[in-house]
């Protein structure tokens, strides 16, 4: 599980979007209260540790595989 709060952590900035290649993400501070829940409740566990890397918001959770 605390690996993945630190993938969720990593979000993409827009700044380094040149230099990285990722699109910058914006989290809200509610959207990662809401992750962080449900990471908690055990409620994301079916998601592999990549699916929390630069995804952004939750609504994006899943779309990587």
């Amino acid at each position: 599980m605390i690996r993945r709060f630190q993938r969720f952590e990593l979000q993409a900035f827009q700044v380094t979007e040149v230099f990285m290649g990722y699109a910058g993400k914006l989290v809200n501070k509610e959207n990662i209260i809401k992750v962080y829940t449900m990471l908690m409740n055990g409620k994301l566990d079916q998601q592999t540790e990549i699916a929390f890397y630069m995804v952004g918001p939750i609504e994006n959770f899943g779309k990587i595989k």
